[in-house]
């Protein structure tokens, strides 16, 4: 079983994503007034699809480690690798700095949509795919980024 809140008081407590999302849209229009109280992050990952909230501000690249995805970083967050690539499919991302601007210009063939996820600042729901894995790629994640 995994809980999940989607944006509600009560977690929801389902067998798999797909339950919980039909769950969710069956009991959504009786919740509607209730305010959600953090973003929620789906992440596309190699392992299947997971869903989760997060706190507004938190780099993205923490709340996907912290919820036990093995999301690569290797240069620690510093926007000096592009090993915590993710794909943005749907939401808003924010701006983009000019350190993440600079560090993806030198790469060549990435789309549009794709950040990196140490220079994220979550303020609204997500949803990504994360396109390096530790467990995938087969080496350590690197170290932790600061959350400063």
């Amino acid at each position: 079983m995994r809980s999940v809140t989607y944006g509600t008081e009560v977690p929801l407590a389902c067998s798999t994503q797909d339950t919980c999302a039909k769950f969710y849209a069956a009991i959504k229009p009786k919740i509607s007034g209730v305010k959600r109280q953090m973003p929620n992050i789906e992440a596309e990952t190699a392992n299947g699809i997971v869903a989760f909230e997060a706190p507004k501000n938190k780099k993205l690249v923490l709340a996907i480690e912290d919820e036990g995805i093995d999301i690569l970083h290797r240069c620690g967050g510093n926007a000096r690798c592009t090993t915590c690539r993710v794909e943005i499919l749907s939401g808003d991302p924010g701006d983009m700095g000019e350190l993440e601007r600079n560090r993806l210009a030198i790469e060549t063939d990435l789309a549009a949509n794709v950040r990196l996820s140490c220079q994220i600042r979550i303020i609204d729901d997500l949803k990504v795919h994360v396109i390096n894995q530790a467990s995938v790629r087969g080496m350590d994640p690197g170290p932790r980024p600061l959350d400063d």
